[in-house]
């Protein structure tokens, strides 16, 4: 007599719940990738902010001492990104320096950075 074997494949059930498995998977995977995505950019409009910050202290270091004084509000686009920086001098002639602020805003006046510095006389 001969015996019939039984096919060993997969059921319409287990291929649905494999599917339901990877697509699981999968989407998660892309909610990771894509919230990775806008933190880098998130980051690099940061940077980018505070190398502007950066640069105009420096352009205020090399300035002559009467000549800093408080500037802005003023825009400036970098790479589709809209920053605006401002300047606040606080002059202090006890003891013949100006503490320098400057802000940079950007992400519509979301975020911003800010640093900070004394210019000597």
């Amino acid at each position: 007599m001969i015996r019939m074997m039984k096919d060993p494949g997969l059921t319409l059930s287990e291929v649905i719940i494999g599917l339901v498995i990877f697509s699981t998977v999968v989407v998660s995977g892309l909610y990771f990738f894509v919230t990775g995505a806008d933190f880098i950019e998130r980051a690099s409009r940061k940077e980018t902010g505070l190398n502007i910050a950066t640069a105009r202290i420096e352009r205020l270091r090399g300035d002559d001492y009467e000549d800093v004084e408080t500037s802005g509000p003023f825009n400036l686009n970098v790479n589709g990104t809209e920053y605006q920086v401002s300047v606040t001098v606080a002059e202090d002639t006890s003891e013949n320096l100006k503490e320098v602020n400057v802000t940079v805003s950007f992400d519509d006046g979301g975020r911003e950075v800010t640093l900070d510095s004394i210019i000597i006389h």
